[in-house]
């Protein structure tokens, strides 16, 4: 369309030069040229509707130490553990999001929800959100599923990605991110909610966003850091507070996370905070770090402390080939677990592949 126009200025300023009259010919090809721009400025037409992103990551695993019910063989076996169609929308300036999941115990199953909120902006600095919602709590936990620098989360991001019903309001004011939510908890919709605070600063940078590592060999300097407080109303003493780091800086990207249990959380059954319950009263840490060699070639580690009654701790190494970045990936994880409780003593080796659509 554009050169169509474009063309049609063209000859109309040539046809005035061939008549004789070119200060008018250029007045003509101006006044086509000022059109064009407006029509390629003028802000594109806001209309209703969805659109539809998916992705999969499935995976073969292997260990020696778990047993597979009810055969009781060895771990040794393929999986999917995540088959997801993400909807988002917008009407005006309310904006919608629904995801679903198709699989159920690493494999394919019935269909759940997951995310289900709307969101909108309250002011420049002011959001609001209300549905079915990730617990803004812990970096790890919020990170996306299918941009992990691990195939798997790490152990503090596992016990805090789950979602529930809720309403939260967050804002970003130049170097600083916050996040205020109240959902449901371990009472389910009983009057006593899950209270959740966190502000993020970006000490060095902008702030780094729902992504661990994969940001290639080049990537510019950015450090954030996070606190965040929890408290669970359902139970007493159901308090937690966390701190956190993130940096990437040229080929290098590093991540540490450290929650300081209360040891109310052992009452506390279902709901987000009730994953926190074997770890109750103590103060778990992880540390993770990934190295990209090329821009496809990224080697992780991690480590994972728990702290609990049988000092139980998870070291954990992988390489990545990045086919696109995070959006299309091969993961090769080994994870070894030190424990006084032998049974906890599991190693186990994962292949992975993620494609996001």
């Amino acid at each position: 369309m554009n050169a169509k126009r474009i063309a049609v200025a063209a000859c109309v300023c040539l046809s005035g030069v061939a008549a004789g009259s070119p200060g008018d010919a250029w007045l003509t090809l101006d006044r086509e040229l000022e059109s064009l721009a407006a029509a390629q400025n003028a802000p594109a037409e806001k209309k209703k509707g969805l659109e539809f992103t998916a992705y999969l990551k499935t995976n073969y695993s292997s260990s020696s130490d778990i047993a597979v019910a009810p055969s009781g063989n060895d771990l040794g076996g393929f999986q999917v553990q995540s088959l997801r169609l993400n909807m988002a929308g917008a009407v005006g300036i309310y904006q919608f999001k629904a995801s679903i999941e198709g699989t159920k115990n690493n494999l394919p199953d019935d269909v759940n929800v997951k995310d289900a909120f709307m969101r909108v902006p309250v002011s420049e600095h002011l959001n609001l959100q209300l549905g079915n919602f990730k617990s803004p709590f812990l970096y790890t936990g919020l990170a996306a599923d299918e941009r992990l620098v691990f195939y798997e989360r790490s152990l503090l991001g596992s016990l805090t990605a789950g979602r529930e019903p809720g309403l939260m309001v967050d804002g970003k004011y130049e170097q600083v991110a916050w996040y205020v939510a109240a959902q449901n908890g371990g009472d389910t919709v009983g009057d006593d909610l899950l209270l959740i605070a966190k502000v993020q600063y970006a000490a060095l940078g902008d702030l780094l966003g729902k992504q661990e590592g994969g940001f290639g060999p080049d990537s510019p300097t950015r450090v954030t850091l996070g606190a965040a407080y929890l408290d669970d109303g359902s139970a007493d003493d159901a308090k937690a507070m966390a701190l956190e780091a993130q940096a990437a800086f040229q080929n290098v990207w590093i991540q540490a996370e450290l929650v300081d249990l209360d040891e109310g959380f052992s009452a506390v059954t279902v709901g987000n905070a009730g994953k926190f319950g074997p770890l109750a009263d103590g103060t778990p840490f992880g540390v993770a770090a990934e190295y990209m060699a090329t821009p496809k070639w990224g080697f992780a580690l991690r480590y994972d402390d728990t702290d609990n009654a049988v000092d139980t701790s998870i070291l954990g190494a992988g390489v990545n080939y990045y086919v696109d970045g995070h959006l299309t990936k091969w993961q090769l994880n080994y994870s070894t677990a030190s424990s006084d409780d032998s049974a906890a003593e599991v190693d186990k080796l994962t292949l992975g592949f993620t494609i996001f659509l």
